[in-house]
Order: structure tokens, then sequence, then C-alpha cells
């Protein structure tokens, strides 16, 4: 069974060209929010009126007597105000497409534009200096959402996590915790404006005394660096799976 739309295009034109209308390049239909106006009209009445030089309600008259629509799909259509067709969709078209979904279960709209063609879409990417925010659950729902499109379209889709872990704000992470661990051990830091100040550098910091006890009191702030990226990506990955989100790559 085609789509409404296909199937209203089709019909229509052999319409048109039964009673030698001009056809013109597309054949409107809009979807209508009054659906005591009918599910769908077209004003192609008011359309042909000028080339034809007739009044469009009589032009929508010729074009009734003309129209044998498929039960399958239409169940009535009507002539309104000055020559809009109103067209109201048959139930059983609506019962069909119900079966259809539930029949092709996850295989429903898919197809093979995209066939054989790879596409590489990078998204969240947040890098590992603090857990994700709503902001980042956000791009993950929504790169999620165009990488299964792409998949039902055909395409090869490689989901990429594409992150930064090096440079000045990671080496802020390191110090931070780095300080938050000395401060955890008793002594008495300064904790300079401008390093990471949320709670989770104590829960890290924390977790290296569970590990290390003090031994790491004069350890580089390059290992607190690495022990916190390590901890900070296993959360990540952690969040992004809760929300059945995984990547095929993640690359620094």
């Amino acid at each position: 069974m085609q789509l409404i739309k296909s199937y209203l295009n089709e019909h229509f034109s052999g319409i048109l060209q039964k009673l030698e209308y001009p056809e013109p390049g597309e054949i409107q239909f809009l979807k209508n929010k009054d659906p005591r106006l009918g599910d769908w009209s077209t004003n192609i009445a008011m359309t042909l009126a000028k080339d034809l030089k007739k009044n469009p309600k009589e032009i929508a008259q010729n074009i009734m007597q003309e129209f044998r629509p498929d039960s399958d799909y239409i169940a009535r259509a009507e002539i309104a105000g000055n020559g809009f067709i109103n067209l109201f969709i048959s139930q059983d078209y609506y019962r069909h497409i119900i079966r259809t979904v539930l029949n092709e279960a996850d295989q429903y709209g898919t197809h093979e534009a995209g066939k054989v063609q790879k596409i590489n879409v990078e998204f969240v990417s947040a890098n590992p200096t603090g857990p994700l925010s709503l902001g980042h659950g956000r791009q993950a729902v929504f790169g999620d959402v165009i990488c299964r499109i792409l998949e039902n379209a055909g395409y090869q889709v490689t989901r990429e996590y594409y992150f930064n872990n090096a440079g000045f704000q990671m080496k802020r992470l390191g110090e931070s915790v780095r300080l938050r661990y000395l401060e955890r051990l008793g002594d008495t830091v300064d904790f300079p404006e401008g390093l990471y100040e949320g709670t989770y550098i104590y829960d890290i910091a924390d977790q290296i005394i569970a590990h290390h006890q003090g031994l790491w009191r004069n350890a580089p702030a390059k290992d607190f660096q690495a022990f916190a990226e390590n901890i900070l990506f296993e959360n990540i990955r952690r969040d992004l799976q809760d929300i059945r989100l995984g990547f095929d790559v993640y690359y620094n």
C-alpha cells in the first residue's frame, strides 16, 4: 500500500490527464488542522483557474465527477468554499498502517538510500575533566537519533567519541585533585582560583587515598591527572550506557 500523499498525487494526476487539464509541477496536498474539513485538502482547482479561465468551483466539480477513490485510502471527498477539495482518509488505511508497523517492527520505515556508504558521526565528545552535564546528555540523545536515522537509511554508521585528554585543562584537573588529596590528608593547602572545585574532585581524592593512602603525598600532578581521567572517563562511559548509548570509536 502506498503512502497517502503518493496515492493522492498519482490519482489526481490521472484525473487531470483524463480531463486534459494542464498538470502543475506539483499538486499540493495540505494536512488540515480542523478534522471537520477532512484529513487533507488540495487547492488544485484554484491553481488551474487562471490557465483554464474557469471558475475554481467549476473545475473542482469536474475533477470530482472523475474522482474514483480506492476505499482502502479515501472514505469520501467533498468540495468546500471556492473550490477546495477536502479528503477524508479511510479508517482501513490507518488500520493497515498500524498492522504494517506491528508486523515490520524495527524494520518499519527502513530503506537503502545510503547503501554501501559509510559515515562517521562524532558527538558528545566531552573532555574527561568532570561528569557529563544535562547539556551533554541532550547531545548524546540527539547524536544517537541522527545515527539511527542514517542506519535506517542503509548507511554504515560509525559512532565516534572524540575527546581531548591533554593540554592545560587536564593539567588543571590533575592539580585540583592533588591539592584536594593533600587537604584530605590534613594538610593546609592554598587552592588557587581557576581550578576545578566540584565535589567530584573530593570523590577522586578519596579514591586515591583508598588505593594509596598517603604514599602519593609527593607524587607529581600528572599521576593525579591520569588517575582522575580514568575514573571520569569510566563514569562517562557508564552514564552513556545507562541511556543505551555505546560508541564504536573513542579517539583522543
